[in-house]
Protein backbone atom coordinates (compact mmCIF):
# COMPACT_ATOMS: atom_id res chain seq x y z
CA UNK A 1 0.00 0.00 0.00
CA UNK A 2 2.72 2.78 0.68
CA UNK A 3 4.47 1.85 -2.36
CA UNK A 4 1.23 2.55 -4.35
CA UNK A 5 0.53 5.60 -2.28
CA UNK A 6 4.37 6.50 -2.96
CA UNK A 7 3.83 5.92 -7.05
CA UNK A 8 0.39 7.54 -6.82
CA UNK A 9 2.14 10.69 -5.08
CA UNK A 10 5.49 10.57 -7.40
CA UNK A 11 2.87 11.08 -10.41
CA UNK A 12 0.78 13.95 -8.67
CA UNK A 13 4.13 15.92 -8.44
CA UNK A 14 5.49 15.20 -11.90
CA UNK A 15 2.17 16.33 -13.32
CA UNK A 16 2.09 19.49 -11.07
CA UNK A 17 6.13 20.25 -12.21
CA UNK A 18 4.91 19.17 -15.83
CA UNK A 19 1.76 22.10 -15.33
CA UNK A 20 4.21 24.41 -13.60
CA UNK A 21 6.87 24.46 -16.40
CA UNK A 22 4.16 24.74 -19.06
CA UNK A 23 2.71 27.95 -17.28
CA UNK A 24 6.18 29.61 -17.30
CA UNK A 25 7.25 28.70 -20.76
CA UNK A 26 3.92 30.30 -22.38
CA UNK A 27 4.05 33.34 -20.17
CA UNK A 28 7.76 34.09 -21.48
CA UNK A 29 6.64 33.30 -24.90
CA UNK A 30 5.93 36.56 -26.93
CA UNK A 31 3.05 37.08 -29.15
CA UNK A 32 4.24 38.00 -32.92
CA UNK A 33 1.28 39.90 -34.30
CA UNK A 34 2.68 42.87 -33.01
CA UNK A 35 1.89 45.74 -30.36
CA UNK A 36 -1.62 47.32 -30.65
CA UNK A 37 -3.05 49.08 -32.98
CA UNK A 38 -2.30 52.44 -33.02
CA UNK A 39 -5.17 54.93 -34.16
CA UNK A 40 -3.95 58.23 -35.39
CA UNK A 41 -6.18 60.91 -35.47
CA UNK A 42 -5.96 64.73 -34.82
CA UNK A 43 -8.34 65.90 -32.32
CA UNK A 44 -11.74 64.56 -30.43
CA UNK A 45 -14.27 64.94 -33.99
CA UNK A 46 -16.26 62.29 -34.31
CA UNK A 47 -14.66 60.21 -37.41
CA UNK A 48 -16.76 60.12 -40.30
CA UNK A 49 -16.90 56.72 -42.51
CA UNK A 50 -19.64 57.62 -45.33
CA UNK A 51 -17.21 58.06 -47.90
CA UNK A 52 -15.81 55.94 -50.76
CA UNK A 53 -11.79 54.88 -49.14
CA UNK A 54 -8.96 52.92 -49.95
CA UNK A 55 -5.54 51.68 -48.87
CA UNK A 56 -3.35 51.32 -51.60
CA UNK A 57 0.21 49.59 -50.97
CA UNK A 58 2.68 49.83 -53.40
CA UNK A 59 6.57 49.58 -53.58
CA UNK A 60 7.28 53.00 -55.13
CA UNK A 61 9.42 55.65 -53.16
CA UNK A 62 9.67 59.52 -53.95
CA UNK A 63 12.80 60.70 -51.92
CA UNK A 64 11.57 63.39 -49.58
CA UNK A 65 7.75 63.05 -50.54
CA UNK A 66 6.48 61.33 -47.26
CA UNK A 67 3.21 62.19 -45.27
CA UNK A 68 1.81 64.51 -47.68
CA UNK A 69 -1.70 65.32 -48.05
CA UNK A 70 -2.83 66.14 -51.56
CA UNK A 71 -6.32 67.60 -52.81
CA UNK A 72 -7.28 66.27 -56.21
CA UNK A 73 -9.75 67.60 -58.10
CA UNK A 74 -8.97 66.78 -61.93
CA UNK A 75 -7.01 64.86 -64.70
CA UNK A 76 -4.05 67.18 -64.83
CA UNK A 77 -3.64 66.53 -60.74
CA UNK A 78 -3.60 62.75 -61.58
CA UNK A 79 -1.27 62.86 -63.70
CA UNK A 80 1.16 65.32 -61.57
CA UNK A 81 0.95 62.85 -58.95
CA UNK A 82 1.88 60.04 -61.65
CA UNK A 83 4.89 61.99 -62.53
CA UNK A 84 5.91 62.50 -58.78
CA UNK A 85 5.93 59.35 -57.72
CA UNK A 86 6.53 57.42 -60.93
CA UNK A 87 3.16 55.04 -60.51
CA UNK A 88 -0.09 55.03 -61.98
CA UNK A 89 -2.43 53.84 -58.93
CA UNK A 90 -4.90 56.59 -59.28
CA UNK A 91 -5.48 56.35 -63.30
CA UNK A 92 -8.88 54.29 -62.04
CA UNK A 93 -9.81 58.29 -61.04
CA UNK A 94 -9.25 59.43 -64.50
CA UNK A 95 -12.49 61.30 -65.51
CA UNK A 96 -14.48 61.17 -62.39
CA UNK A 97 -13.84 64.23 -60.51
CA UNK A 98 -16.46 65.96 -62.29
CA UNK A 99 -18.67 66.64 -58.57
CA UNK A 100 -15.76 64.82 -56.35
CA UNK A 101 -12.14 65.37 -55.20
CA UNK A 102 -9.87 62.74 -53.93
CA UNK A 103 -7.75 63.14 -50.62
CA UNK A 104 -4.75 61.20 -50.82
CA UNK A 105 -2.25 60.82 -47.68
CA UNK A 106 0.67 59.74 -48.33
CA UNK A 107 2.43 57.41 -46.01
CA UNK A 108 5.77 55.60 -45.60
CA UNK A 109 6.42 52.18 -43.89
CA UNK A 110 9.75 51.29 -43.04
CA UNK A 111 8.33 47.41 -43.47
CA UNK A 112 6.60 46.16 -46.17
CA UNK A 113 4.46 44.13 -43.48
CA UNK A 114 3.54 46.62 -41.54
CA UNK A 115 0.21 47.52 -42.70
CA UNK A 116 -2.25 51.09 -42.53
CA UNK A 117 -6.20 50.76 -41.99
CA UNK A 118 -7.79 53.69 -43.49
CA UNK A 119 -10.64 54.49 -40.57
CA UNK A 120 -12.36 57.79 -42.22
CA UNK A 121 -12.12 61.55 -41.95
CA UNK A 122 -12.85 64.07 -39.39
CA UNK A 123 -14.03 67.97 -40.24
CA UNK A 124 -12.45 69.87 -37.17
CA UNK A 125 -12.20 73.57 -36.94
CA UNK A 126 -12.89 74.17 -41.03
CA UNK A 127 -10.20 71.54 -41.45
CA UNK A 128 -10.61 67.75 -43.31
CA UNK A 129 -8.03 65.35 -41.73
CA UNK A 130 -7.46 61.44 -42.71
CA UNK A 131 -7.32 58.79 -39.46
CA UNK A 132 -6.02 55.80 -39.54
CA UNK A 133 -4.96 52.83 -38.28
CA UNK A 134 -1.02 52.05 -38.21
CA UNK A 135 -0.64 47.92 -37.44
CA UNK A 136 3.17 47.61 -36.84
CA UNK A 137 4.49 44.10 -36.48
CA UNK A 138 7.13 43.01 -33.88
CA UNK A 139 9.41 41.97 -36.56
CA UNK A 140 9.12 43.75 -39.78
CA UNK A 141 10.98 42.99 -43.42
CA UNK A 142 13.86 45.28 -45.05
CA UNK A 143 11.85 46.25 -47.95
CA UNK A 144 9.73 49.79 -47.82
CA UNK A 145 6.25 50.02 -48.57
CA UNK A 146 4.27 53.31 -49.37
CA UNK A 147 0.46 54.03 -48.75
CA UNK A 148 -1.74 55.78 -50.51
CA UNK A 149 -5.16 56.57 -47.81
CA UNK A 150 -7.53 57.59 -50.52
CA UNK A 151 -11.11 59.43 -49.73
CA UNK A 152 -13.17 60.76 -52.23
CA UNK A 153 -15.22 63.69 -51.08
CA UNK A 154 -18.23 65.35 -52.93
CA UNK A 155 -17.03 68.32 -53.57
CA UNK A 156 -20.53 70.27 -51.94
CA UNK A 157 -19.41 68.67 -48.62
CA UNK A 158 -15.98 71.13 -48.92
CA UNK A 159 -17.51 74.50 -49.03
CA UNK A 160 -16.90 75.83 -46.24
CA UNK A 161 -13.83 73.82 -45.41
CA UNK A 162 -9.93 75.39 -44.79
CA UNK A 163 -7.97 72.70 -47.27
CA UNK A 164 -5.11 74.80 -47.03
CA UNK A 165 -3.17 72.15 -45.25
CA UNK A 166 -3.69 70.01 -48.52
CA UNK A 167 -1.52 70.31 -51.69
CA UNK A 168 -2.46 70.08 -55.12
CA UNK A 169 0.22 67.70 -57.23
CA UNK A 170 1.55 70.30 -59.24
CA UNK A 171 2.63 72.88 -57.01
CA UNK A 172 5.20 70.18 -55.67
CA UNK A 173 8.80 71.07 -57.53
Amino acid sequence: MNKRLGTIFGILLCIIILVIGILLISSSIKKTNGPAPKLIKKGNAEVIKDFAMEEIKTSKYAEGLYDKQYIIDSNEEIHAFNNLYKDDSLNKYLNKLNKVSLFVLVKYESSGSNKIKLEGVTFENNKLDIVYEELSQEIGTDDIATWYLVVLIPNDRLEGLDLSNWEKPSTIK
